[in-house]
């Protein structure tokens, strides 16, 4: 959801989430199903393939992330109170690097 919320230029389809979760399609589909019943994520179907369906954060998805991004954010201060060592500085390149790339 964080890829799909703050400025994600244009919705990507269910596959492409799954792609980026590493997660299978199925059982993608019944998370964004549950989240859709939650009125946290709107489906639409893509207009170039019938089969598709485009997601994107309702309002209130994109509320509860961006509440959950300040909420990473607390905890980052907590953990490295601004903390600019070398071995801070590191750690967070690599955590953040992670974060970019490791959907697990």
């Amino acid at each position: 959801m964080c890829r799909l919320a703050g400025g994600h230029s244009g919705a990507p389809t269910q596959q492409e989430v799954a792609d980026l979760a590493g997660t299978d399609r199925m059982m993608t589909s019944r998370v964004m199903a549950a989240l859709t019943a939650a009125g946290l994520l709107a489906r639409t179907a893509d207009p170039r393939s019938r089969r598709a369906k485009r997601v994107r954060p309702t309002e209130e998805g994109d509320r509860l992330v961006q509440a959950a991004l300040a909420s990473v954010r607390e905890v980052e201060e907590l953990l490295f109170g601004g903390s600019t060592t070398p071995r801070s500085m590191a750690l967070r390149a690599e955590l953040r690097a992670v974060c970019a790339t490791d959907p697990g």
